[in-house]
């Protein structure tokens, strides 16, 4: 071999060398970044071994303290759900109250207790068993599926009661209440003719048996009852329509009749609430008259209504015509305008028998 072979041979040989050394030591990385990571983790090690430590010198209190705390944060809230088949009910009606006891502490052992916030003119049974008002009922140690309620109203045609159910067990105390409207159906819902009145600005031609030419405007009357609650900002409006009567005017006063002579001003009860979870903001109703020529009557704008909050309404017309069984229908919401958990229950049917 020539001394230029020896030559070419040793340069190739120290290319190969150099190459593995850059491979070995990872080419573009300073070697001071390797020491600093190294020392980053020796000094979180040592930090983790002092936090050891000093759990270790407090005692198991301390590791005790700091679970607790961390299961506090995570577990969820114990509460009672009430569920009813029916919140507004008449008079000497039986509601059944469904409960669910969410995330109760199985080792805990308390007592039920239902309490019934009325006053002395409200008569109350809890399954089947007279309780006097606000006087608290033990239920039983035993998380109960359901009880009954039976409420009898006297002075007022509506009243709103709140039945509170209460758990106490040991220092803890979950309590939660839902509210019935009973309904006296013996109190007339009907208001007097000194309270307010609104009239639709269009008025309409009639003819009646003692007065051939009678300019005439069906007209309506409201009472505002309120029971409103809070109103849930994520909830959901429902208005519901309930006919109580039929009757007519006489004398500025509303008389319950079923029969309708067609020379009578005719009259219909009802009532419009918001059983929904969400206020209604500004709505209207409107009604079909069963008069000589079919009638569309559209009321004023009506005011917003909490969730539990009610109007009851006396819409009086004349011209009322047909034979035998005549209907009316009242429709809050007409267009739909609202967003409503039901449309169905926003139209509301009456039949006037005329003689």
């Amino acid at each position: 071999m020539n001394n230029e072979e020896r030559t070419t041979q040793m340069s190739e040989e120290e290319r190969s060398s150099e190459e593995r050394r850059l491979e070995n030591d990872e080419p573009g990385r300073p070697i001071w970044i390797t020491i600093l990571a190294v020392a980053g983790i020796l000094a979180v090690i040592f930090a983790l071994g002092i936090s050891v430590f000093q759990l270790a010198t407090r005692g198991s209190d301390r590791v005790s303290e700091i679970t607790a705390g961390l299961g506090g944060l995570f577990q969820r809230s114990e509460r009672i759900v009430l569920r009813v088949d029916k919140s507004t009910v008449n008079s000497e009606d039986e509601v059944t109250i469904f409960l669910e006891h969410r995330n109760k502490d199985r080792g805990e052992n308390g007592i039920y207790t239902v309490q019934i916030d009325c006053e002395e003119e409200v008569t109350a049974r809890l399954n089947d068993t007279l309780v006097a008002c606000n006087e608290e009922i033990e239920l039983g140690k035993e998380t109960p599926e359901s009880f009954t309620v039976t409420l009898q109203a006297e002075s007022e045609r509506y009243t709103d009661i709140p039945v509170i159910v209460r758990y106490v067990g040991g220092d803890e105390v979950v309590e939660t209440d839902t509210l019935l409207t009973v309904v006296n159906t013996d109190i007339a819902s009907t208001p007097t003719k000194d309270e307010d009145a609104n009239e639709d600005s269009d008025e309409k031609t009639v003819t009646d048996a003692e007065d051939s030419e009678k300019i005439t405007t069906p007209q309506y009357i409201t009472v505002k009852r309120y029971g409103g609650r809070y109103s849930d900002p994520n909830g959901i409006a429902d208005l519901r329509v309930s006919i109580t009567n039929t009757g007519i005017i006489r004398n500025g006063d509303f008389r319950e009749r079923d029969e309708v002579s067609e020379n009578e001003r005719a009259a219909l009860s009802f009532t419009v609430s918001n059983a929904g979870t969400k206020e209604t903001g500004t709505w209207y109703f409107s009604a079909l008259l069963p008069t000589g020529e079919t009638y569309y009557f559209k009321s004023d704008t009506q005011q917003n209504l909490l969730p539990g909050d009610r109007i009851e309404y006396i819409l009086a017309f004349d011209d009322i015509e047909g034979r035998g069984d005549t209907k009316l229908y009242v429709y809050a919401d007409p267009v739909n305008s609202l967003a409503e958990l039901s449309e169905i229950n926003n139209i509301g049917e009456a039949v006037f028998d005329i003689r």
